[in-house]
């Protein structure tokens, strides 16, 4: 009797899921089909984003072995074509290139422009907005536009903000004190931190200040170099006039990294 009453159940079983697959099975079908088509997709649109990545870096490195060969025209354009077509931080990367491009070539406006329009692009990466900013300065420099110089460096301010270190009130103050620095000596922007902006900036930007204002990266900077240096290497003083501003760039950033470190340790 045991058997037959297994038996029964077994057929019940059976028919129940023979029920449940003709009313289910077109459904589930559809399901596993559609995963294998999304699955395809994506690995494929993932396959098309690789080789698209690939062929970019074939055409930047085209581009760098077109600038090392002193094509700056070919290699700029090269790069402005890269930085509309490529996605991330290697098209911020191409349009930094293609500026630098543009100021080898002596098209200094041209290169600024190309810097102003990568700071101005929300979407990159801060770092990449905060270089251009710091290299628009320093083509500025060529100008002789102090005031020019020191609205660039305005939102420069940003780079001392690890830790949060400058409110957003700050910066205006923080990149005049910046470009007075750059412009004039340090000596004059700790009179106008001090005066000016005494009872202005808050305590911890008033701390961070007196960082990044340390430091003799300033205009006059680049004519002791010259007398001083020049008069050892008199044959020398051609790439010390060449390599001045660089020089004048990389002690500026030196003082904000100061001030960057002194952020995240306060």
């Amino acid at each position: 009797m045991s058997d037959i009453f297994r038996e029964i159940e077994d057929e019940l079983r059976r028919e129940n899921l023979q029920r449940l697959w003709s009313r289910f099975g077109k459904y589930v079908i559809g399901l596993a089909v559609l995963a294998v088509v999304v699955t395809a997709g994506i690995m494929g649109w993932q396959n098309y984003q690789q080789r698209q990545r690939e062929a970019q870096g074939v055409h930047y490195v085209a581009a760098l072995a077109l600038a090392r060969e002193g094509k700056d025209a070919e290699a700029g354009a090269a790069f402005a074509e890269l930085a509309k077509n490529a996605n991330g931080g290697l098209a911020a990367l191409a349009q930094l290139d293609s500026a630098a491009a543009k100021a080898q070539g002596g098209d200094v406006a041209g290169a600024v422009a190309a810097y102003d329009q990568l700071a101005a692009n929300g979407s990159a990466d801060p770092i990449f907005r905060d270089i251009a900013i710091l290299l628009a300065a320093r083509y500025s420099l060529e100008k002789g536009d102090p005031h020019a110089v020191i609205a660039r460096l305005c939102p420069a301010a940003r780079v001392i903000d690890l830790g949060h270190g400058v409110p957003p009130q700050d910066v205006p103050a923080m990149g005049d004190l910046l470009g007075t620095k750059l412009v004039a000596n340090e000596f004059v922007a700790y009179v106008k931190l001090t005066g000016q902006y005494r009872d202005v900036l808050t305590p911890r930007s008033y701390t961070l200040a007196t960082y990044a204002l340390t430091g003799f990266a300033n205009f006059a900077s680049i004519g002791i170099q010259l007398g001083g240096i020049g008069a050892m290497a008199p044959s020398r003083r051609g790439d010390l006039a060449r390599l001045g501003s660089r020089a004048l760039l990389a002690g500026f950033l030196a003082t904000l990294i100061n001030a960057s470190i002194a952020a995240a340790l306060l």
